[in-house]
Parts: C-alpha cells; structure tokens; sequence
C-alpha cells in the first residue's frame, strides 16, 4: 500500500505516522493472506494487475478529527476478509 510517513510524520507527530506504518503493514498482510482471493480477479485501475485490497475501501484518519473506516459500496469483499481488515484497524487505533 502506497504510504507517505514523512508527510503524516510532519502534520500529525511521530506516533500516528508509526501507527499509520503498522496499520498498511497489517493491510498488506491481509492482502498476502487471501492472495487466493485477489489473485483470480482484475485490478479495476490496472488490466495487468491483480485487484488489491485498497480498492475496496476508505480510511480517512487524523489526530484531531479521528478515523473513519467503510467499505466501498461496490466492494464484494468477502466478510472474512473485511472482519480482518475491521480487526487489524482496532489493534492500531483502537476505539
């Protein structure tokens, strides 16, 4: 997952951009993990890529205002997968 440290670093501190670096670690994981899944499908940005797990949803984060998670509404994540991604999202910034 494309990821920007320094930036987050420089506006939010230290801490949120390390949290924000475990988060897409745990992302990308999930990705590897169900590779079954996104392997046998098409990257809807890409034709020579397999589809990726960033695509089927949004994460908007900040100190200040918090974090908000969803689903892309045309997202057929199975729920399995998307339990996972909910889960790695409460061990880096719990509620």
């Amino acid at each position: 997952m494309n990821y920007n440290y320094d930036s987050n670093k420089y506006n939010y501190g230290a801490e949120f951009a390390d949290k924000m670096v475990l988060l897409n670690q745990s992302f990308d994981q999930i990705e590897k993990d169900n590779l079954d899944f996104f392997s046998t499908r098409t990257n809807p940005k890409d034709k020579n890529d397999h589809d990726r797990l960033v695509l089927h949803f949004t994460f908007v984060s900040s100190p200040q205002l918090g974090h908000t998670f969803g689903f892309r509404e045309d997202s057929d994540l199975p729920n399995e997968i998307r339990e996972q991604c909910i889960s790695a999202l409460h061990v880096h910034f719990p509620c």
